[in-house]
Parts: C-alpha cells; structure tokens; sequence
C-alpha cells in the first residue's frame, strides 16, 4: 500500500481555520520545501493537534508547507530539474500530507521500477533516487483531498491534472516511524 487517506469528523470545522491561517503566510514561499513552525500551527489550530495524534498517535515533529506555483502540463518537472520520478531517502518512511489550496490540481502517482536509481542531491542537501517513466511501471495514484499517510520510500512522481494554482498542501513527519 502506498497510501492511506483518513475520515476526520472534524475536518471541515479544522479546514475553516487552518486553512486561512496557512494561507496567511504561505504567499510568499517560492520553494517547493517551506518550513512551517509545527507547534505554531497547533496553537493556531488546536483541532490540529488532536486530529494529527488520532491518525497517527504522535504529535509531529516537523511541518512543511509544499508549494507548486504552477506547473508544467504534465510531470512537475521543475522540481527535480527534469525528472520528478523519484524516492525520498529520508529516515522516515510515511509523512502525513494535509491539503490546503487546489490539492486536487496535483495527482500522486506511484510506481515500481527494476532499473537501477540515479542519485539526485537538491540544494536542500537532501537526495532523492531517480527514476524515468520508462523503466518503471504505474501502480496507483492519489489525489489529496483528506489528511492522508504517503510512502515516501516508493516511487513516485507528481503530475498536473488540474488548473487552479497554486497548490499548498502541510506535509509533517514523526520521531518515530509510522506504519500505513
């Protein structure tokens, strides 16, 4: 499994107010990694907090806002510089990803490949492996519209399926490991 999206009760009320608040201070990210202060949002939001516990019982450690400004017809390749088939090579495996504006402009696709990885280093300093699209094969995709758990650790790539931009959406990660 690739993915795991979750019912919230209470996530329109949460939306309401996160929303906005999100937005308040995302405008001026041009990065496609921001970082967001975790605890801040939390007391902004208090709902947050519990709803992210209820899914995934920890309190995150870390949150990001991951922008797309807007993006090119079909892969977003600007942000890997050409290839956005990837896999994440962090320590953590599943990041909870939360939509906040035009989510569903952006499709997550996952794939598997036999092909051997090429080694991308971002100037983040972090490094993902790269894949092409003809060495691998599709086997499911996600459009975020719920707080949903990603598995960074497999193939996958983002592509535009949508017009409205720009897209937020909150991705956090966890001290420790989450399991889909």
């Amino acid at each position: 499994m690739f993915y795991k999206e979750f019912n919230l009760d209470n996530f329109e009320e949460i939306q309401a107010k996160l929303v906005p608040h999100v937005l308040s201070f995302c405008s001026k990210f041009t990065q496609f990694w921001n970082h967001a202060d975790a605890t801040e949002l939390i007391s902004a939001v208090p709902e947050l907090k519990n709803a992210i516990y209820q899914i995934t019982g920890q309190h995150p450690l870390k949150s990001y806002v991951l922008t797309v400004k807007d993006a090119p017809l079909d892969m977003l390749d600007t942000k890997l510089n050409g290839n956005s088939l990837h896999r994440d090579t962090s320590v953590e495996r599943y990041r909870l990803n939360w939509p906040i504006l035009n989510a569903t402009s952006v499709e997550t696709r996952f794939f598997t490949s036999d092909a051997d990885a090429i080694k991308l280093i971002l100037p983040t300093g972090e490094t993902y492996l790269t894949f092409t699209e003809e060495q691998s094969v599709l086997t499911d995709s996600n459009i975020l519209t719920k707080p949903t758990l990603i598995d960074t650790h497999a193939i996958h790539g983002l592509y535009r399926i949508g017009e409205k931009f720009p897209r937020f959406i909150l991705s956090f990660n966890f001290e420790k490991e989450l399991v889909l």
